[in-house]
This record gives C-alpha cells, structure tokens and sequence, in this order.
C-alpha cells in the first residue's frame, strides 16, 4: 500500500510516524521479548515510509 499509493497515502504514512515514533522510543520498548519484537517492527516500518515516501514528507513539521 505504502510502496505504490503514492501521494494517495501521503498524509497516511506521514500520520504514522509520530506513534511509531513514540513507541519505538519509549522505556519499555525493549523490556520483553514481545515489546522488542513490536518495537523492531515499528523501526521497520519507519524505515519503509522514508524509503518510500521520504522525499514527500516535510520534515520541518
């Protein structure tokens, strides 16, 4: 969905980041083996919307 909507899914993906952030950086993000399996996946994600919509997002915002 990501890699080919487009600007379509612009404001979708550029929504994502700050949760995705804000998981990724919290204390426990890395307490159990779930929490780090959720938090690389939350770092995977982060780095497909720059791979693929990075040039779109505005990151002054």
């Amino acid at each position: 969905m990501g890699m080919v909507g487009g600007a379509d899914y612009l404001n979708t993906v550029t929504a994502a980041l700050e949760p995705l952030a804000a998981m990724v950086n919290s204390p426990g993000a890395r307490l159990t083996e779930e929490s780090s399996g959720a938090t690389d996946n939350g770092i995977a994600a982060v780095a497909k919307i720059l791979k693929y919509s990075g040039a779109n997002i505005d990151i002054t915002q």
